[in-house]
């Protein structure tokens, strides 16, 4: 026999274990019935919880009112853009009923612009200008700068593509064709220069 046969302790809860259990009659009719339900019924309603039934009450200053107003604005505006479909730069246009692309369409050579250098030795010279069909002859607007000490006049002129005459004009008396280009007889009997400007290809 062990201790724990004389501990009057236990030997009062076995007892009590030996004693019957009373169960409700109408407790296996209730175990049945919350089986064959078609949903399972809880045993305690569920209760909110505070926070989800309180009334809260949100305050806003006049520039927070302000803000808000205009993050909504520009969240519309942005979501407009958004929506706006986006157009591809044309590739190619239509001449007649053939399809040109841009890059061999046919370019305006009359409108083209380069910009061609003409110089002169002119060791002596205190004032050198060029004059030409494309400046109407006219020694105001061909003024030439000496960019060496050794007398060494230049100027840089746009030119048009196509063929052009000129003559260099030094100090407003002599008139010399350029001796580095072709040259072509005037109509007043003197020599002018031919400089011819093609399309440029890169």
């Amino acid at each position: 026999m062990s201790d724990w046969d004389n501990d009057p302790f236990i030997e009062r809860v076995a007892n009590e274990l030996r004693h019957p259990i009373r169960v409700d009659s109408r407790f296996d009719d209730r175990v049945m019935a919350a089986l064959e339900a078609p949903t399972v019924i809880p045993l305690r309603p569920i209760a909110r919880t505070a926070w989800l039934r309180r009334r809260w009450t949100i305050s806003v200053s006049p520039m927070g009112g302000l803000a808000a107003a205009a993050a909504i604005g520009a969240i519309a505006i942005l979501g407009m853009q958004l929506r706006t479909p986006v157009t591809e730069p044309p590739l190619a246009r239509t001449q007649g009923t053939s399809l040109v692309a841009v890059a061999n369409s046919p370019i305006d050579v009359e409108n083209v612009v380069i910009e061609r250098q003409l110089t002169l030795l002119a060791p002596n010279a205190t004032k050198v200008a060029v004059v030409g069909d494309f400046n109407d002859w006219d020694a105001t607007r061909g003024s030439m700068q000496r960019l060496t000490a050794d007398g060494l006049w230049s100027v840089t002129l746009p030119l048009r593509v196509g063929r052009h005459e000129y003559q260099f004009v030094v100090d407003d008396t002599l008139r010399l064709p350029d001796p580095t280009m072709p040259q072509a007889s005037s109509d007043f009997g003197s020599a002018n220069s031919v400089i011819t400007v093609g399309p440029r290809h890169d």
